[in-house]
């Protein structure tokens, strides 16, 4: 009896689904030098927009956007879906961009659920978001607050010599600015806020 009982336990822990992390990432600006020709500059745009679109055609990407970042450094966002953070580097090694070191990756392991991503979203359109990034953990009562109409969570620490991020990051509607301030009404954690621009409806209202 005993026996079977474990050999059941081995068998249900090696069949064993495990939902792949998500990962927030970030182009940084790079040490490469842009072409000064205007046509090859819009190719390698062209280029890269397509690897963003396979990517998430394959399931990789469940979001992705420029920004306006004042230091200049963090040139654009994604939300990754992957084992590890070799996998999702790997997911640009085709990129224009990344090989010409224009633009460099780096990623970091991401608390939040793949449910406030919507499958269905506009393709044609886009709007004007908000990424809230902290350089500590938030309140419990913070976080439960900004869940109502934000999507993230914690990260993990990102090894990258340019950029190290550890703490929370938080995209939520610039049409909800106000409840993100009030959100963080009280909040003594170091924080920015900063523009992105992503597909429309890309995340689901809460429920």
């Amino acid at each position: 009896m005993l026996t079977s009982l474990i050999a059941s336990v081995l068998f249900v822990q090696k069949t064993k689904v495990v939902e792949p992390q998500l990962w927030f990432m970030f182009f940084l600006k790079g040490d490469g030098k842009r072409p000064s020709d205007p046509k090859e500059l819009e190719k390698m745009q062209a280029d890269h927009i397509q690897n963003l679109q396979t990517q998430g055609g394959l399931g990789h990407l469940l979001a992705a956007g420029p920004l306006t970042d004042p230091t200049q450094l963090r040139r654009g966002i994604t939300v990754a879906v992957a084992k590890n953070r070799d996998e999702v580097e790997s997911f640009f090694k085709t990129d224009a961009f990344v090989k010409a070191g224009i633009m460099s990756v780096t990623a970091a392991a991401w608390e939040t659920g793949h449910a406030r991503f919507n499958p269905n979203y506009d393709k044609n359109a886009v709007e004007e978001y908000e990424l809230l990034i902290t350089t500590q953990g938030l309140m419990r009562g913070t976080r439960n607050s900004l869940r109502s109409f934000a999507v993230g969570g914690r990260t993990e620490h990102t090894p990258s010599e340019k950029y190290q991020f550890l703490g929370e990051v938080w995209i939520s509607r610039k049409v909800d600015h106000d409840k993100l301030i009030t959100a963080l009404d009280g909040t003594s954690a170091p924080r920015e806020i900063i523009p992105l621009w992503m597909a429309k409806d890309i995340l689901k209202p809460k429920d």
